[in-house]
């Protein structure tokens, strides 16, 4: 029998680069990704279709890239905005600080507040203490090894759509992020989300 796994998260750290990655390296091993890790009821959706079949995977990366990464990518219009319906991307309705502010919206991702999204340590808690096993991953630690297929899919889309590179951010957005950072963490040790959905 293959083994199977399932990344459950995080976006905008390098899924499907990680995804490529085992498919092309391990033959006998069958992956795929599910975005359950801010599902408010992500842990038992993931029992109820896996059960003890697979394991649960993590990716992260640097979490003041991570929000540098969604603010240039996400869009509340989704990809029916090229087309000329639907929302403009997020980048183009708010400033950074701005985004790192919005206290989330419905989406089937669950929790959308970027600064809580990138507080992984009470992600990771919350599923390991309904899970118990979860196989983590750092991007910046993958990218290292030579046969990594780093692919950026958020450069690519927003060349895309915008017709530019994305830029570096500013020192002043990566103060502003880290701070907000520091103090979520400080304040939230377990999952809490930014809307209460119905």
């Amino acid at each position: 029998m293959r083994d199977k796994f399932i990344i459950i998260g995080f976006p905008k750290c390098g899924q499907i680069s990680l995804i490529n990655y085992v498919r092309e390296k391990f033959k006998e091993v069958i992956i795929k990704k599910d975005e359950l890790i801010w599902n408010r009821n992500g842990p038992e959706i993931f029992l109820e279709k896996y059960a003890d079949r697979v394991t649960p995977m993590l990716i992260t990366r640097d979490p003041i890239e991570r929000m540098w990464s969604a603010y240039n990518y996400f869009q509340f219009g989704g990809d029916d905005w090229e087309h000329g319906h639907g929302d403009p991307p997020i980048c183009e309705q708010y400033t950074f600080p701005e985004y790192l502010d919005i206290k989330g919206y419905e989406h089937h991702l669950g929790e959308m507040n970027p600064v809580s999204q990138s507080n992984y340590a009470k992600w990771k808690k919350h599923w390991k203490d309904k899970i118990g096993h979860i196989k983590t991953f750092k991007l910046e630690e993958l990218i290292k090894k030579e046969d990594f297929p780093h692919k950026n899919i958020t450069q690519e889309v927003t060349k895309h759509w915008k017709g530019k590179v994305i830029q570096k951010m500013p020192e002043e957005y990566a103060t502003l992020a880290k701070a907000k950072l520091e103090l979520e963490v400080q304040e939230h040790k377990e999952p809490s989300w930014s809307v209460d959905y119905k």
